[in-house]
């Protein structure tokens, strides 16, 4: 068993399976090509999140779970890590693992789904910056006299 060091964001090192991180990871697997033993940077990726990426990884990779069982593990997870959704959609975007880059899209789809403008915003965490009249309009316009 071959061991790979992912260094997080934050600085801490861990330590990962070489044929679960690789098979699970796009990016790694690239990156793993030409690395020496060195540890992995990943600047983007606190060591919370690579922690759960880790644990995505290693489930997907050791179980022999039904499709049911792989469904119900994959809704706890992400129900227990609702916190962190947006975070680990980023890390799952940055290190190419397409299924838990599909299922937390898939939660944040779900939660929005049927909702108004206002509470979707407060979801994603988006600032309303639409203009609430024609004099914040104007005063926009000559901002720059």
């Amino acid at each position: 068993m071959s061991i790979v060091k992912l260094q997080s964001s934050d600085g801490k090192t861990i330590e990962v399976d070489f044929d679960i991180i690789t098979r699970c990871s796009g990016t790694i697997k690239i990156i793993m090509e030409d690395w020496n033993d060195a540890a992995v940077p990943l600047e983007n990726i606190n060591s919370d999140i690579l922690t759960m990426v880790i644990e995505w990884a290693e489930f997907h990779f050791n179980t022999n779970a039904s499709e049911e069982d792989g469904r119900r593990w994959r809704q706890t997870f992400v129900s227990k890590n609702h916190v962190a959704l947006f975070s680990l959609i980023k890390a799952a975007n940055y290190l190419d693992i397409k299924n838990l880059h599909d299922v937390t899209c898939k939660t944040v789809a779900d939660m929005i789904r049927g909702k108004q403008t206002e509470e979707m915003r407060r979801i994603l965490h988006i600032k309303d910056d639409t203009i609430r009249s024609d004099e914040s309009m104007e005063a926009m316009q000559f901002q720059w006299l």
